[in-house]
């Protein structure tokens, strides 16, 4: 743990560095990392800090970001990856990459993400990994080998040809 922030009244964090210009969340990742500012450091956030706005926040500030994008997704093409897997019910391929290109003070980033789905959850909403400093593409296929103990014989056996390439 680098730093810890003790919750205060709605008006003493509505005065704390950062709230002025960023969502509370990203208000919050900034001061807990305000001491790596301008030093490169990648940061790893979960999902209830991880936004497009967090992560142009740390490349702004001189950092990088990693984290799972679930809803604070404006301005990515989140809902784009989700129609390349999934058509209504039916599979389409497991994995999709995508990168898109954000100015900041003139200069140009990469903010890379990766959205999966998981065998027998169609109707969950995928996961979104967004990253600001590497990706994932190209990828090669990969066969995911799952295996299976046989109650009657009691050995193990492959199962690999029921699940789907992932990519």
């Amino acid at each position: 743990m680098l730093h810890i922030e003790i919750q205060e009244s709605k008006e003493d964090m509505a005065n704390k560095d950062f709230t002025d210009r960023y969502a509370k969340h990203t208000a919050l990742v900034l001061r807990l990392t305000k001491m790596l500012h301008g030093k490169g450091h990648i940061v790893y956030g979960d999902s209830a800090f991880t936004s497009v706005e967090t992560a142009c926040a740390m490349l702004e500030h001189g950092m990088y970001y990693t984290g799972l994008l679930k809803t604070a997704h404006r301005g990515f093409l989140k809902s784009y990856l989700n129609t390349l897997i999934w058509t209504g019910k039916e599979h389409h391929e497991a994995t999709k990459s995508v990168e898109t290109t954000t100015s900041i003070g003139g200069r140009k980033y990469k903010i890379y993400g990766h959205v999966w789905n998981e065998p027998g959850t169609a109707d969950v909403p995928l996961k979104c990994l967004l990253s600001t400093w590497n990706h994932t593409l190209p990828a090669d296929d990969h066969q995911k080998k799952c295996w299976r103990l046989n109650p009657d014989t009691g050995l193990s056996e492959n199962i690999t040809s029921q699940f789907h390439k992932l990519r």
